[in-house]
């Protein structure tokens, strides 16, 4: 999936991850943001107040910015499961 967004959108997406009380969490659920080390672009991201998650297709990473920043969305429809699979409707 990486290598296709890559090849064909490449550029910055922000994905539902932010800051909340000094830690990251997914915005829609809550639970903590569990991203293992190696792929966040660097080592310690900042966990200050306004800060949120994106991904970007060159470097294949998680990094870091003000939630002000304007990014497209990776995911912005509820997927849908059909026949076993999950899919998004193009917009």
């Amino acid at each position: 999936m990486l290598g296709h967004i890559n090849a064909n959108y490449a550029g910055t997406y922000w994905t539902s991850g932010r800051t909340e009380g000094g830690r990251w969490v997914w915005t829609a659920t809550q639970p903590r943001m569990s991203v293992a080390p190696q792929w966040w672009g660097r080592s310690n991201p900042s966990k200050a107040m306004g800060q949120c998650a994106y991904f970007c297709s060159n470097t294949l990473k998680y990094w870091n910015k003000s939630c002000s920043h304007s990014l497209r969305f990776i995911c912005e429809k509820s997927p849908k499961v059909l026949n076993g699979f999950v899919s998004v409707e193009p917009q």
